[in-house]
């Protein structure tokens, strides 16, 4: 069993909720930090963000692609926290695929999202160079573009540290690309996920992809999809919208049968 963290802001839809779940069915044991209610059920371990960073500190995107999104300062909680607890991070759009984990001896344990960047949606990383993550995502502001304190400042930071022959390949964490993160929703592409995340340890559902085209997340999914059969795995249907159910407020445009144009 491995030890997990993740940070959510809002009301989780049944998407975080599969996701969290997800790590609990495989043994794992995971702590979801929040500033109050965020719609957890009653079962997962939430835990005061506030004990990290204050909620003073929150803030969004204010332009650019990211804009309107909380993960610039995603960014620095993941830092604050991982360098003062022994623990993996994860983003809570993050599918556990497997019961058995690494167990890293390196100062860091991440794979490449692409072919320039290192991923941090999961993370294991020496609280040294979190600490480091931490200062130097603080230092640039919160008037930060999207990915500047993310996968670009930790690919910066490993390569000052000279860290990069320590990076695992973007199967481990990210078998689907995030140019094609809709395939995990169309039936279609049920086969081919299966077959390339076949040896991975999670896959990334890349919310923020799905985010800037008002993806409806809170719609249940077709269960010929590969998510919709993680959905029936881990019992998770009853947290979506059945189909003809009205939408929530802010629930979004798109829904799961419209997706072929958002892939690369």
């Amino acid at each position: 069993m491995a030890a997990f963290a993740t940070f959510y802001h809002g009301t989780m839809t049944g998407i975080e909720i599969t996701c969290i779940q997800s790590f609990l069915d495989h043994g794992h044991d995971i702590e979801v930090f929040a500033y109050g209610d965020c719609g957890a059920p009653t079962h997962f371990k939430v835990v005061d963000a506030a004990r990290i960073l204050s909620k003073r500190s929150l803030f969004y995107y204010k332009s650019g692609p990211g804009r309107g999104s909380v993960s610039g300062f995603t960014n620095r909680f993941r830092y604050a926290l991982l360098a003062g607890a022994d623990t993996w991070w994860v983003d809570s759009d993050v599918i556990c695929l497997r019961k058995d984990w690494p167990d890293p001896q390196t100062p860091i344990c991440a794979a490449w999202e692409d072919e320039e960047r290192i991923g941090n949606a999961v993370l294991r990383i020496a609280r040294s160079l979190a600490t480091e993550l931490q200062e130097r995502a603080v230092s640039l502001g919160k008037r930060v573009r999207w990915g500047q304190t993310g996968p670009e400042l930790v690919t910066q930071v490993v390569r000052s540290n000279d860290l990069v022959a320590g990076i695992l390949p973007s199967a481990t964490f990210y078998p689907v690309h995030y140019g094609e993160w809709a395939k995990a929703f169309m039936p279609d592409f049920k086969s081919h996920i299966c077959e390339v995340a076949r040896s991975s340890y999670t896959l990334h559902l890349w919310n923020e992809m799905g985010r800037r085209v008002q993806f409806d997340k809170t719609c249940l999914p077709d269960r010929n999809s590969y998510f919709g059969a993680l959905v029936e795995q881990h019992q998770t249907a009853k947290y979506f919208r059945a189909a003809g159910q009205p939408k929530p407020p802010g629930g979004g445009g798109f829904r799961w049968r419209s997706l072929l144009p958002f892939l690369r």
